[in-house]
């Protein structure tokens, strides 16, 4: 995704920067100057793994909110019950900080579709 200053945003997952466990799958962000040269790399996740988008209808979600940060979504298997899927939503600030992290869903799995509209 394109930012406001012309950089680029890009979300995905990876095994390789996993920040709890060595070949953990967490979600990660890179954020691009306008130039492609890369100002951070984020990975977000907990002890378990967050699913690879794409992988049995798993979905993420990297949207800019106005204030210069970011909306990260997706399914994480991190916070729920063992083997059970949950929605994580995270509100990033411009450099990938958390702000703040919301989890959600009930007791059974609960998966990410994706974000179909978002304003501010």
């Amino acid at each position: 995704m394109q930012t406001s200053d012309g950089g680029i945003a890009l979300a995905g997952s990876s095994n390789s920067y996993s920040h709890d466990v060595p070949g953990d799958t967490d979600f990660l962000v890179y954020r691009l100057d306008a130039a492609g040269n890369k100002l951070w790399r984020q990975n977000y996740g907990g002890a378990e793994n967050e699913p690879i988008p794409g992988f049995e209808g798993q979905r993420l979600a990297l949207k800019a909110t106005a204030d210069g940060g970011f909306v990260l979504a997706g399914s994480s298997f991190s916070f729920g019950p063992p083997g059970m899927a949950k929605i994580v939503v995270y509100k990033l600030d411009g450099s990938g900080a958390i702000q703040w992290r919301e989890i959600l869903g009930d007791f059974y799995s609960d998966v990410f579709g994706e974000i179909l509209e978002f304003t501010d």
